[in-house]
């Protein structure tokens, strides 16, 4: 097969080929070149690793800065829990009742 009739997709062009980004004609294109080109089959798998390791990295992170924010939110609560004990005033309970409201709201959502 010659290169001239078929060339290599761009790196970009296969990003969008696994994205479902490109016309029914150039998915067409590419799959038929990725069927006889054992190079861009392996540029492909690669850049389907890239893509999947990314996923991952940001679930994780995603993860921990869910776990981070209902910490802080119940270290807030506690706060305000152990200040409306100690103080006992009604306007400071009004003061912090919505903060305490929304505080405990993200915690059960």
């Amino acid at each position: 097969m010659s290169q001239k009739s078929h060339p290599h997709p761009s790196e970009e062009s296969l990003l969008a080929f696994l994205d479902g980004e490109v016309s029914l004609t150039d998915r067409r294109s590419i799959r038929n070149h990725l069927q006889v080109c054992w190079r861009c089959r392996s540029s492909l798998r690669n850049l389907e690793e890239q893509i999947e390791i990314a996923f991952r990295l940001l679930a994780h992170d995603s993860e921990r800065n869910s776990q981070r924010l209902i910490s802080a939110r119940q270290r807030m609560l506690q706060w305000i829990r152990s200040f409306e004990l100690r103080d006992g005033s009604d306007s400071y309970r009004h003061m912090c009742h919505p903060l305490r409201d929304w505080l405990a709201a993200g915690l059960t959502s």
